[in-house]
């Protein structure tokens, strides 16, 4: 399977700074982010120590969707954070 190297613009909500912090954890392609998923995405940037905040982690999702993270309710936004959290926890547990 072929898979293009994502540029901004390619997918709704990720600019420039966002394709290079996603290819700095190894993601290059939509296929990539898709497989990972926006959540482990979101906790792989933030294990690296990278700066970030929770908008991050709605617009990843939503752009998996192709969808603009504003038009996430606040129940999803709630959920992915909560989700994300515990899997950050349960990481720091069995590393």
């Amino acid at each position: 399977m072929h898979r293009s190297k994502m540029a901004a613009g390619d997918l709704v909500n990720l600019g420039a700074s966002t394709i290079y912090i996603l290819s700095s954890i190894g993601i290059v392609s939509r296929e990539q982010l898709e497989a990972r998923g926006a959540i482990e995405t979101y906790n792989d940037i933030r294990r690296r120590g990278i700066k970030t905040s929770k908008v991050l982690l709605y617009a990843l999702h939503a752009a998996i969707r192709n969808q603009r993270w504003q038009e996430l309710s606040h129940n999803e936004k709630q959920s992915l954070v909560q989700q994300a959290d515990a899997l950050m926890r349960q990481s720091e547990i069995t590393h």
